[in-house]
């Protein structure tokens, strides 16, 4: 059984709550960094998962308005989690977990919100205080100290980003990378395909590009890549 002020005092103490106007079992939640949000949650404790059929249309009625007004990085973290106390078969938890349009899709059972926080947010508690000292740094001498070094002198794929933008050619002479003592052969990249673009919600009105910074779009690229490579 879900009893929705339970679950808003468990998730209170990692986020900052507020009510979702005309739907009385979903709660939008905050993280903030100073004074700005850089994490958005949306909790769905209605209970009726197995009920949406359309879950992009679902997705896009309960945040899309939000999300084009939020441009930038705040994008990037918007998630919906659906809390159950049914059992959910795996099927349907994947086909859910799997989408991720406008937002990051996660099913959590009631009975297991404690591990989840605690598992997501608890790992050296809360602390909102600017970092002192240059983090890289501090980083660098950490992996040093622990033998690590080969890591700490990898080149990071964002290197790359002048080199895309200076052009590579056809015959470029392979780039070798040394990773702990290991050659590895690492190619030019010659073709970046994009697909799966985000669906432009029809409340909006019509916009025209203007000017397109390729900078920008070949530095995300490689962001990406390092995001979903761990």
């Amino acid at each position: 059984m879900i009893v929705l002020k339970d679950i808003k005092e468990k998730i209170g103490t990692q986020f900052r709550i507020t009510d979702v106007d005309d739907k009385p079992d979903v709660f939008r939640c905050e993280r903030i960094y100073g004074k700005e949000p850089y994490q958005i949650f949306y909790f769905d404790c209605s209970d009726k998962l197995s009920d949406i059929s359309d879950i992009n249309g679902y997705t896009e009625s309960l945040l899309g308005a939000e999300y084009y007004r939020n441009s930038g990085h705040l994008q990037w973290n918007y998630y919906i989690a659906f809390i159950t106390s049914q059992s959910i078969d795996r099927k349907t938890v994947s086909r859910i977990e799997r989408n991720v349009e406008y937002a990051r899709k996660l099913v959590i059972p009631v009975d297991g919100i404690d591990e989840w926080l605690a598992t997501m947010y608890d790992v050296m508690g809360s602390e909102d205080a600017p970092i002192a000292g240059d983090l890289s740094e501090t980083w660098d001498n950490i992996l040093r100290q622990n033998g690590l070094a080969c890591i700490a002198d990898y080149t990071p794929p964002t290197s790359g980003v002048p080199e895309i933008l200076s052009g590579w050619s056809e015959d470029s002479k392979e780039k070798t990378v040394k990773v702990c003592g290991a050659a590895n052969s690492l190619r030019a990249v010659f073709k970046v395909g994009i697909t799966g673009f985000q669906t432009i919600s029809k409340k909006r009105k019509r916009f025209y590009l203007q000017k397109s910074k390729f900078n920008n779009g070949v530095q995300r690229f490689w962001q990406n890549f390092a995001i979903g490579s761990h």
